[in-house]
């Protein structure tokens, strides 16, 4: 998280320590349908009892991802759309990940 450094001499604007961060942490968000499936229900159930679980997220260009502990939280249900339901959650890393970059082709 970004240290904030905002004063009287910041004229009213939110100011933070230049090319420093407190805490490393990646967060994602995503929308699913809500289906009866094994993987969709261990989500619901992370989300449920805020447990740290290891994940593999991944973004789904070149083979980029993150893996690690992440805490499930924001679980937020849609209404049914033409009998589909929608869940948004949020993933956010706890302690150290791994990064795997995106692979490049030319």
């Amino acid at each position: 998280a970004p240290v904030e450094t905002t004063n009287k001499a910041s004229g009213g604007y939110i100011e933070y320590l230049d090319a420093f961060t407190a805490g490393k942490q990646v967060q994602f968000a995503g929308n699913f349908n809500i289906l009866n499936e094994t993987g969709q229900n261990t989500i619901k159930g992370d989300a449920e009892s805020g447990v740290q679980a290891d994940y593999t997220i991944e973004s789904g260009s070149g083979g980029e991802a993150w893996t690690g502990k992440f805490v499930v939280s924001g679980r937020s249900d849609g209404a049914p759309l033409n009998g589909v339901a929608t869940m948004a959650v949020t993933f956010m890393s706890s302690g150290p990940y791994t990064y795997t970059p995106p692979t490049v082709t030319p």
